[in-house]
C-alpha cells in the first residue's frame, strides 16, 4: 500500500510539473485575458466613456450655471447698492426739505405770534388808556359832584376852613 500511495503521489507530481499541460493552461489563460480585453474595449469602454462624458458635460453645465448665477448676483448686488445710494440720497433730500419747511413754518408761526402779541398789546394799551380816561372822567365827575355838594353845604351853612376841610374829607370817605 505504501507503494501504491507513493505511485499516486509521483503521478500527481508529474502532472503538476508537466510542461505540455502548463503550456496549454497558459495559452487558454492568455486567450481568455485577450478576449476579456477585447470585450471590455469594445463594449464596456464606450459605455463608461459616454457616462464620463455625460458627467463631464453636466459638471460643465453646472459650472456655467454657477458662473451665470454669480454674475446675476453681482449685478443684483450692484443694482441694490445703486438703489440703496439713491434711497439714502432721497431720504437726505426729504429730511432737508422737511427741515426747510419746518423752519419756514416756525418762522411764519413766530411772525404770526409776534403780530398777534403786538396787536393784543396795542389792544390792551388802548383798553388801558380808555379805562384810564373813563376813570379820569369818573373822578372828575365825582369831584364835580363833590364840589357841588360841598358848595351847597358851604352855602347853606356858615363854615370856617376847618369845617370845610372836614366836610370834604367826609365826602371823600363816603365815595370810597
Amino acid at each position: 500500500m505504501a507503494s501504491s500511495a507513493h505511485t499516486a503521489a509521483s503521478s500527481a507530481q508529474e502532472q503538476l510539473f508537466n510542461l505540455s499541460m502548463a503550456e496549454s493552461t497558459l495559452f487558454w489563460t492568455g486567450l481568455s485575458f485577450f478576449v476579456l480585453l477585447v470585450v471590455v474595449w469594445r463594449y464596456v469602454a464606450p459605455v463608461v466613456s459616454d457616462i464620463l462624458d455625460q458627467r463631464s458635460a453636466r459638471i460643465q453645465e453646472d459650472m456655467d450655471k454657477a458662473a451665470s448665477l454669480r454674475e446675476q448676483a453681482q449685478q443684483a448686488l450692484a443694482e441694490y447698492e445703486t438703489r440703496l445710494k439713491l434711497a439714502k440720497k432721497e431720504a437726505q433730500e426729504i429730511v432737508a426739505h422737511a427741515k426747510t419747511e419746518a423752519e419756514s413754518m416756525i418762522a411764519t408761526k413766530t411772525a404770526e405770534l409776534e403780530r398777534d402779541i403786538a396787536r393784543r398789546s396795542e389792544e390792551a394799551k388802548v383798553a388801558i388808556e380808555q379805562a384810564k380816561s373813563k376813570a379820569m372822567r369818573d373822578v372828575r365827575a365825582e369831584l364835580v359832584d363833590l364840589a357841588v355838594v360841598a358848595a351847597e353845604k358851604i352855602i347853606t351853612s356858615e363854615v370856617d376852613k376847618k369845617k370845610a376841610s372836614k366836610l370834604t374829607d367826609d365826602l371823600l370817605k363816603e365815595m370810597h
